[in-house]
């Protein structure tokens, strides 16, 4: 018998081009923590949700290449610990290695035995009933064991950057970034320092992280897990076309994005 054609199947997105286009769904900043053992494990991720209200569930996707992954996924629970619109430094010390990174963090042990953090807007301790493969990342599906939430307004992550649901775009900073980069002033797999950064542009910690997300998005750095912000090889003339076709259809965007999400 002769089967019917399934139709020609599309290609998939390109990478960067999926990276550009879900930034622009906004979202809350949280910080998953659990442990093992004796050794804390923690990371700021912004892809947690809600699954279920009946039973209460959560969902977390983290980066396979993290070892709070592996950490989750042996101690079978985590905490979320959804950070506040003041917690952006907080956001920042979780997104980066370190061999610390509860340092100087007010910390209190939750009723799983987990690391909490004392001053973060809301916590849900969560055990995993479910772990799913999603391609670089897991999936860790936790049912909801304790739950509670104080006063205050949630960080929010939007296209590289934390803030409130207002987004100035710092586009000097940005720009100046990158003009180091294409000016060969960091050297192919030079790791970049977000304080260095911040401090030779004259800018806060938040203006130079968003320079770093975007300057990955263009292809000019890439997120080591273990490293942080590398400089990647690239080829200059490749990396101009790059951003002058992306610059073309920026401009409406922006007078767009320079509006409150709501209002203030």
């Amino acid at each position: 018998m002769e089967q019917a054609s399934a139709g020609p199947v599309s290609e998939a997105v390109d990478a960067l081009l999926f990276r550009h286009v879900v930034g622009h769904l906004a979202s809350g900043v949280a910080v998953l923590t659990t442990a093992h053992g004796h050794q804390r494990f923690g990371m700021t991720a912004s892809s947690v949700t809600s699954l279920s209200v009946n039973p209460p569930t959560m969902l977390a996707c983290v980066n396979n290449a993290v070892p709070t992954a592996a950490a989750v996924a042996r101690a079978g629970k985590y905490v979320v610990n959804v950070l506040g619109e003041d917690q952006g430094r907080l956001a920042h010390q979780f997104a980066m290695p370190d061999d610390d990174k509860f340092r100087d963090v007010r910390v209190h042990t939750g009723k799983l035995g987990l690391p909490v953090l004392s001053d973060a807007l809301a916590h849900l301790e969560c055990e995993v009933t479910e772990q799913v493969d999603g391609g670089t990342h897991s999936v860790f599906i936790g049912r909801v064991r304790s739950a509670v939430a104080g006063q205050g307004q949630p960080l929010t992550y939007f296209r590289g950057d934390f803030g409130r649901f207002e987004f100035a775009r710092d586009d000097r900073v940005y720009k100046k970034a990158r003009h180091q980069v294409l000016s060969r002033v960091y050297l192919a797999n030079e790791v970049i320092l977000l304080e260095d950064l911040a401090g030779e542009l004259g800018v806060d910690q938040s203006a130079a992280f968003y320079a770093l997300t975007r300057l990955a998005a263009d292809g000019l750095v890439r997120r080591d897990p273990d490293r942080g912000y590398v400089v990647a090889q690239f080829d200059v003339a490749t990396s101009d076309a790059t951003f002058d076709a992306r610059a073309r259809h920026r401009t409406r965007r922006d007078r767009t994005e320079r509006r409150p999400l709501v209002p203030s």
